[in-house]
């Protein structure tokens, strides 16, 4: 008698495990609600020369990323502007495109080496703006956040980098 009961007794508990399985599937991955995921693997260099348009324009530091999109749906091409790269000294969003990538139904993944070209120091208000030389600030030292954005508008993780030097010269 004490085994029938004991039968009994389990399959509710094994129903029961079955059924948390399964509403731990959230529509998230059913959907393709799936956020691409950023992962940060250094910069070549830390220190560039100020400059815009002019004197020490083509001065850059490349950011190396690896990236996965579980839906693959990550959308490129100069029409979508889904890399955002944020200045951590004023929170300046630069838009960049991704390039084009094959739509594929088992995800993207790859890796992206981001050329991030110069930029003019800033120095505290009332001193001057743009590329010029201010006495008594030679450089500014700051980040910048990446992220990206998948065809659905799902926003990855944030990547921040490593302190980059903007000498203002």
């Amino acid at each position: 008698m004490m085994l029938k009961i004991a039968k009994i007794g389990i399959l509710p508990i094994i129903a029961a495990i079955i059924c948390l399985m399964l509403s731990n599937c959230s529509d998230s991955n059913v959907n393709g609600n799936n956020p691409p995921m950023l992962q940060y693997m250094g910069m070549n260099k830390d220190t560039m020369v100020q400059g815009f348009g002019g004197i020490n324009s083509g001065d850059s530091i490349v950011v190396f990323l690896s990236f996965q999109d579980i839906d693959g749906d990550i959308v490129g091409g100069q029409s979508s502007m889904n890399i955002s790269i944020v200045d951590n000294r004023d929170g300046f969003i630069d838009p960049v495109s991704f390039p084009v990538l094959p739509k594929l139904k088992d995800g993207q993944k790859g890796e992206l080496k981001l050329s991030i070209f110069n930029t003019c120091c800033q120095f505290p208000e009332g001193l001057g703006a743009g590329c010029i030389v201010v006495p008594g600030f030679p450089a500014n030292r700051f980040t910048y956040d990446i992220f990206i954005e998948d065809g659905a508008g799902n926003i990855s993780n944030k990547i921040t980098t490593d302190s980059i030097t903007l000498l203002c010269r």
